[in-house]
Order: structure tokens, then sequence, then C-alpha cells
């Protein structure tokens, strides 16, 4: 089975249990669990398709030399530093942030920069602070980022060294 597969039948084989499961006990139940489900899919999908048509874009608009040579293997320091910035100021949930990270590594960025680039959006993500220090506080907001901003640059540049030779997919 491919890989992009897998998650799919996951996730479907998930879907049909927790279905089947809601349905023994009350059909209700079950059909007010598909309606969510319809309603998130509808409210997700044109976002989904948005970002997957921009994925497919980057990678024919963004000159496989200029990401090589900004997010590419070879770019050391540099592309570590710029996919840092780049995922700790990307905004979006998954279904944006992954298929534009794709066309990203597709167009030939390099294992290192992407794994700095996907860890500092999954850890940092500037663009949650306001809303961190609103429920936790000022105190709280910089005591985490201080903890985990070398986390990113530290993950691209261990992958690097391990993963460094991986050929784009």
């Amino acid at each position: 089975m491919q890989l992009p597969l897998l998650p799919a039948v996951i996730m479907g084989t998930l879907a049909l249990g927790l279905s089947v499961f809601a349905f023994h006990q009350s059909p209700a139940l079950a059909w007010t669990g598909l309606r969510n489900g319809g309603s998130l899919l509808l409210g997700v999908l044109p976002i989904i398709v948005a970002a997957v048509v921009v994925s497919g874009l980057v990678q024919v608009f963004l000159p496989r030399e200029f990401v090589a040579g900004w997010l590419g293997s070879e770019a050391g320091w540099k592309g570590i530093a710029i996919a840092w910035l780049m995922g700790s100021i990307m905004p979006g949930p998954p279904y944006v942030v992954f298929p534009l990270a794709a066309g990203i590594y597709k167009a030939g960025a390099g294992v290192g920069p992407m794994v700095t680039y996907m860890t500092a959006w999954s850890l940092i993500q500037f663009t949650r602070v306001p809303m961190e220090m609103a429920f936790l506080g000022p105190k709280f907001t910089f005591i985490r980022l201080g903890s985990i901003v070398i986390f990113p640059p530290l993950a691209g540049l261990i992958a690097q060294q391990v993963y460094g030779r991986l050929t784009t997919p």
C-alpha cells in the first residue's frame, strides 16, 4: 500500500468503526455525527482545495534553483534560519500548512530546512502569541517561547546531518 493512502485507510476505518458504534448506540446519534462532519467538510473543503492548488503552483512558479539556493540541503545555516522564520510566522491549520510545505519541499527544499519549518510552525507560530498571552498571560508565554525557540533549528540540523542526502519526493 502506498504511504499517502495509509492515513486515508486508517481514518476511513476509524470513521466506519465510530459510525457503526454510534449507530448501535442510537441511529439519531449516528446521523447527528454524520451531519456535523458533513458541515465541517463543507466549511474546510474550499480551503483545502485552495491550499492544494497553491502547493501545485508553488512547485511551478518557484524555480527549483531558487528554492534549493535558499532552502536546499546546501543552504546551510541560511536555509535553517529562513525556514525557522517562515515556520514561526506561518499562520493556519495543518490542512493549509501541509500542502504548502509539500509544495516547497517538492520544489527543492532540503530535509533540514523543512524539518525546521514544520517544527517552528508547530511549536512557535507567533500568530498564536496574542491569544496565548490573553489566556495564559505574558509571563507564561515568554517562558514557553524561551524554552522552545531553539528546538526548530536544532531539529533541522539533526535532520540535515542524519537524513540530509535524501532526495525530495
